[in-house]
């Protein structure tokens, strides 16, 4: 019976032994595992590496990255592989993923680098677009690391020059597509094939153009027909200007010719189609003007060569005056550019410029900017104020009698860089916004960072590294409509865009700036005027009482008597959440100042609703999200 039972008590104990780790066994047991390599560098066409693992241990292995597969996931200890399989990089840019390989406590990184091919990327390449029947020009966004191509089959559809630079690393620039006249009399499609230089038609990218018919050309437009005059800016930018006055006549059956301020007359064919006028010169350059109002012509006109290259914006307006007129060349949010120019004998005239005032018919009483002289003079008015209304004419001065052009009524924009419009209003003795900030472009261009709901972790990123950053209302995308908003008043479009954007204070007080020209971010004490205006004289607010701000209020029963126009729109908290929408004390307003406090916190006016609720001028963390309104700079 003791021999039996020896023999049980063995048997389990090597069972036991058996069925236990080496680490179990041996708690000083030491992990050892080495890989065959620990950096892979794969062409871009994709490869297969085999891996060589030496280990007294199992191990396992894992990839960071879809387009980086493992043959096995596991292996025993000893001697044993796995295959790194890499697919071809179908995008343009280099790419780096991370293998781990786990044996115990032992853990080994091979890093894959798959380099970038020599190709390209278009950006929301559109699978089919359908275009009107007059030239245009359709723009591409690409990503590319080499000159590219783009043929249609019947040749109504090219490839513009571009600034495209070969070589690596790839950068993101625009193509221009032209898409001639179709003057076929019926709808027309096309594919468009673009494919870099030298590439295989394997890595061609495709999609269709289906034009409609182009009007019918018109030589005989009353629109048209008659005496204009034209200012040309060398690309459109005033400070750049290389101008040259020009009378241009329009007659009937498409005859044109046109008389420059020099002395020199080039003659042409003119058409209009649809809304396009265009002037054909001999050797094909012609203008195209894409803009109409029930008067006739006038605004911007594009000068171009025979493929749609741009040479130069121009202005084009009706010829007013005895020889005598005056076009505007360019108009900012603060500042307008322009031309006046006399025909004919300018020996009797002793003084000549521009007067301007706010008032009607403007004389040389009120401010005027007198010319150096000559046919054709160039003036550049600076300072003027974002959003008033200015006329101005043109004057000469010939012996006792001084002789005006017509008026003419400039109404300043108010526009930021991404050209949206705002309203204005009057509040005591300032001008602010009447609508919420939506830009998303520093003043320079430089695009401010966009984080939506499903980049918390990119809002909060840029909170740490006090990069400026924005997002739309509830993270939400700029067209989404907010169909459930039932008590901020007097709103037309619910999108998201038009309730403004939401931006962390360091996009606010960035050097390269949110506001548009002749704006600015406003200060703590601008703020406190504000509020001494609609009779909140003071910075303490009782907590509870909601009337201080009711005169910029326009939620629930607040009556925005200033026309301040301030929605309910919450905000966004330094984690990249939102705060809490739910309920009535949830409601709040609130827009950022420039000013930050000794210890290192912004000033803000607010407004939080319900029995709870306050509202005041309090400050907040530099990472939370919060509207902008922006107060017109001082005049001068």
């Amino acid at each position: 019976m003791k021999k039996h039972q020896l023999t049980f008590l063995i048997g389990f104990c090597l069972l036991l032994f058996a069925s236990c780790r080496k680490d179990e066994l041996l708690p000083d047991f030491i992990y050892e595992m080495t890989v065959s390599k620990e950096t892979l560098n794969v062409i871009p066409e994709g490869a297969d590496e085999e891996i060589e693992v030496q280990s007294n241990y199992d191990w396992t292995a894992k990839s960071n990255a879809d387009w980086c597969k493992l043959s096995v996931q596991s292996g025993s200890e000893g001697k044993s592989s796995f295959v790194i399989k890499v697919e071809k990089n179908e995008r343009i840019e280099e790419r780096v993923a991370e293998v781990t390989v786990t044996a115990g406590s032992v853990v080994r990184t091979i890093k894959v680098v798959q380099l970038n091919p020599d190709g390209f990327e278009i950006i929301d390449l559109p699978d089919a677009v359908t275009v009107d029947g007059l030239e245009s020009v359709l723009e591409l966004q690409v990503k590319t690391n080499l000159q590219l191509e783009a043929i249609s089959p019947d040749g109504w559809a090219i490839l513009l020059n571009n600034n495209i630079v070969s070589g690596n690393p790839p950068k993101v620039t625009v193509i221009r597509i032209m898409l001639k006249d179709n003057t076929t009399g019926v709808p027309r499609s096309t594919i468009v094939k673009i494919n870099g230089k030298d590439l295989p038609d394997s890595y061609a990218k495709t999609f269709e153009v289906t034009q409609n018919v182009a009007p019918e050309a018109n030589k005989n437009d009353q629109r048209v027909v008659g005496t204009w005059l034209v200012t040309k800016a060398m690309n459109g930018a005033a400070s750049e200007l290389s101008l040259l006055g020009t009378t241009m006549k329009f007659e009937a059956e498409g005859i044109y010719s046109e008389a420059l301020a020099s002395g020199q007359k080039n003659t042409g064919t003119w058409e209009v189609r649809g809304e396009r006028l265009a002037i054909y010169y001999p050797e094909g350059r012609r203008y195209i003007y894409l803009e109409d109002t029930s008067d006739g012509l006038s605004g911007t006109m594009t000068t171009t060569d025979i493929h749609s290259e741009i040479l130069y914006q121009t202005h084009l307006s009706a010829y007013s005056g005895d020889g005598f007129g005056v076009s505007i060349v360019d108009l900012t949010n603060t500042k307008l550019t322009y031309m006046m120019v006399i025909n004919g004998d300018l020996s009797n005239i002793t003084e000549s410029g521009l007067c301007l005032s706010q008032n009607e018919n403007p004389t040389v009483a009120d401010k005027k900017y007198v010319s150096k002289g000559g046919a054709v003079s160039v003036g550049e008015i600076s300072r003027l104020l974002s959003g008033n209304v200015y006329h101005i004419r043109g004057y000469r001065v010939e012996g006792s009698q001084t002789i005006y052009t017509s008026d003419m009524r400039i109404e300043m924009p108010v526009e930021d860089i991404d050209g949206n419009s705002y309203r204005i209003v009057k509040i005591g003795q300032q001008y602010w916004l009447a609508e919420n900030l939506k830009v998303t472009r520093y003043n320079d261009g430089t695009p401010v960072l966009y984080c939506d709901k499903d980049h918390a972790d990119d809002w909060v990123a840029a909170g740490d590294s006090k990069q400026g950053a924005y997002s739309w209302i509830f993270g939400e995308a700029p067209d989404w409509v907010w169909s459930e908003d039932n008590f901020n008043n007097g709103v037309t479009d619910r999108q998201a865009k038009a309730y403004g954007a939401i931006y962390n204070w360091h996009a606010v007080v960035d050097k390269r700036k949110l506001a548009p020209e002749g704006w600015h971010i406003p200060s703590k004490d601008e703020f406190i005027t504000l509020l001494g205006s609609i009779g909140a004289s003071t910075e303490d607010f009782p907590s509870g009482d909601m009337n201080y701000m009711n005169g910029l209020l326009a939620h629930d029963h607040y009556q925005n008597i200033t026309g301040w126009t301030g929605w309910a729109v919450s905000g966004r908290a330094t984690d990249g959440s939102w705060k809490s929408w739910n309920s009535l004390s949830a409601r709040e307003t609130t827009w950022w100042s420039s000013d930050i406090s000794e210890g290192g916190y912004p000033w803000l006016i607010y407004h939080r609703r319900g029995d709870s609720g306050d509202s005041g001028i309090s400050w907040t963390y530099q990472g939370e999200g919060w509207t902008v309104r922006c107060v017109r700079d001082a005049a001068e």
